[in-house]
């Protein structure tokens, strides 16, 4: 975290941001109630009321904290052996329907239903499956939506994906990226764009209805009528697959 610096910051700032982060590294027990105190501190109350001054810091801005996790994500991809890098796109509810001193929670499905929603674009590597860098967060309040991606106006989940590909071409990573979506992405009108618009993708589907070639049947009925090129052997579970 120290080699990578956001320049728009000062070098005090830096240094308050990279304690905040390696706090957040410290594996927690069950009974934890929060961070870890960053090393040297030995009162909680003088490392939350550090982090509220940092965060309360309007020269402070989302699209400047997440370059050094993407030059960190970047640097990770090029020490891996595969030539594609996984980005995983998913949603969290971080619910606090009973923390009455939250004042802009967000009412997320029904009136009860009261919290913050956050969105994640996480890089992953395509070679071990582990975690490399968060590349881009939206959390949704109740007044206001918050990014990393400056501009970024709240939308639904499946409208907030294509934005977010087509800027991670700009992030220059050294592989290409498959954007992983669970199933909640099984719709064919937005794949049909992403595809369009020269994305690679791995969705979780059903055997959903689709028109193809002008009639509609299911993808089981339709899979037989493509072709598909095989690209070489692997294994799978222990067992010869072929991709």
């Amino acid at each position: 975290m120290n080699k990578h610096h956001t320049p728009t910051i000062e070098q005090r700032l830096q240094k308050r941001y990279a304690k905040l982060v390696k706090a957040h590294m410290h594996t927690g027990t069950r009974t934890a109630a929060g961070l870890t105190l960053p090393q040297g501190v030995k009162k909680a109350f003088t490392a939350t009321q550090a982090a509220w001054r940092f965060f309360n810091n309007h020269h402070i801005k989302l699209s400047d904290l997440i370059v050094p996790l993407r030059e960190s994500g970047k640097e990770a991809v090029q020490t891996s052996l595969s030539s594609f890098a996984l980005l995983v796109h998913d949603w969290s509810k971080l619910d606090y329907g009973t923390h009455n001193s939250k004042k802009d929670v967000a009412q997320l499905t029904h009136k009860h239903d009261r919290g913050y929603e956050l969105t994640t674009a996480l890089l992953v590597s395509a070679d071990t499956g582990l975690p490399f860098a968060p590349m881009e967060l939206h959390l949704k309040a109740k007044r206001k939506f918050y990014s990393t991606r400056p501009g970024t106006k709240e939308d639904n989940h499946l409208n907030q994906i294509l934005p977010t590909m087509e800027a991670s071409k700009q992030w220059q990573l050294s592989a290409a990226i498959v954007h992983v979506i669970d199933r909640e992405a099984d719709s064919v009108k937005h794949m049909r764009s992403w595809h369009e618009a020269g994305h690679l993708f791995l969705v979780r589907i059903d055997d959903r209805k689709v028109r193809w070639n002008d009639w509609e049947q299911k993808l089981a009925k339709v899979l037989p009528r493509l072709t598909f090129q095989p690209t070489e052997a692997v294994r799978y579970r222990k067992k010869k697959a072929q991709l």
